[in-house]
């Protein structure tokens, strides 16, 4: 394996994130760098990504500067733990994985940073191909979510673009578009 201590999936909504991240969990054992949000829990979410939170939950641990990084998304709080991140980048083995807005991908090199080590040596980050709208409600509809949600985060597509070019991260691009063992293995072979 190389440096990389962690893998960060960016993307649109509905594009594959969560699915390739489940496939690296399964075949690579993989683990997940657990985040806090103060959304309701979804059927799709994937084992450890989330511990649900209460907005006076999520305020405490922010007032306690327990937070990494932290930001609001669709109306609702993310952020995860400077503990998990730093116990991740301490790891042996394979990679640990986030799922992540791009935001949060620049906070998470501005912690590292932050903590005199260079984000770019561990840090591996991938971003998928942003599907059709068509894709991207066939998707949404198809793992539960409701109309008013999938109309909702439609609207964030193109805020998402945008957000990721002034990342200033370089990204490797993956798509998530067919077959999950594209980028599954894409990724694999960088550690």
């Amino acid at each position: 394996m190389g440096l990389a201590k962690i893998i960060t999936l960016t993307g649109a909504t509905a594009s594959g994130k969560s699915t390739v991240a489940r496939e690296l969990m399964q075949i690579y054992a993989c683990p997940i760098i657990t985040s806090s949000t103060t959304r309701s829990p979804r059927a799709d979410a994937l084992p450890g990504e989330y511990e649900f939170l209460t907005q006076d939950q999520f305020a405490l641990i922010v007032e306690q500067e327990g937070f990494a990084w932290q930001v609001e998304f669709a109306g609702h709080r993310y952020g995860t733990q400077a503990a998990y991140i730093q116990e991740a980048l301490q790891a042996e083995g394979v990679p640990s994985l986030m799922v992540l807005v791009p935001s949060a991908v620049r906070s998470l090199y501005n912690f590292i940073e932050a903590e005199g080590q260079d984000p770019t040596k561990l840090v591996l980050p991938f971003c998928f191909e942003t599907p059709s709208r068509e894709m991207i409600v066939d998707r949404m509809l198809g793992r539960g979510d409701s109309a008013d949600d999938t109309a909702s985060r439609l609207k964030s597509v193109k805020r998402f673009e945008g957000e990721r070019i002034s990342s200033g991260i370089d990204y490797i691009l993956v798509s998530g578009l067919g077959d999950v063992e594209v980028p599954v293995e894409r990724i694999a072979s960088y550690f």
